[in-house]
């Protein structure tokens, strides 16, 4: 599946010029620190062999072998927000303030963990792993 989320993640941003990827969360589940056998790996060096840059974002992971970044941080400037692990704190982020910090508005929810309809509210994009790149929810 990383490749898929790649191609995918590449299928969202395309038409934008040096798109930034939030990622958030690498650890390989939900709620733990542990980022052995994450996905999130691979799918980070998809985008690195794509050009397309990316900040990580991830309340529970302190060492990691990419550069991790803070919550605003990771936000501001992107293009597209990638949410990799089901974090429960990722339920609760205010995509009103999130938003003001991005270029473009795109969510893509590879864990199914937010309020899609809370993000659109926010004049975000919404995408979900499984669900067509021209059937957005």
């Amino acid at each position: 599946m990383p490749e898929y989320t790649v191609a995918r993640i590449r299928e969202i941003v395309e038409g934008i010029n040096k798109p930034k990827i939030t990622i958030l969360g690498v650890a390989y589940k939900g709620n733990i620190d542990d980022t052995r056998e994450s996905p999130a790996l691979k799918i980070i060096g998809g985008l690195e062999k794509t050009g397309i840059k990316y900040s990580i974002y991830d309340p529970h992971v302190r060492e990691f072998e990419y550069e991790l970044s803070s919550l605003k941080d990771a936000f501001k400037g992107a293009d597209c927000a990638v949410i990799l692990t089901n974090h429960d704190e990722f339920r609760f982020l205010h995509p009103s303030e999130l938003g003001k910090l991005m270029r473009n508005k795109v969510l893509f929810d590879t864990r199914f963990c937010v309020d899609h309809n809370l993000w659109k509210e926010n004049g975000f994009k919404v995408y979900c792993l499984g669900i067509g790149i021209k059937r957005r929810i």
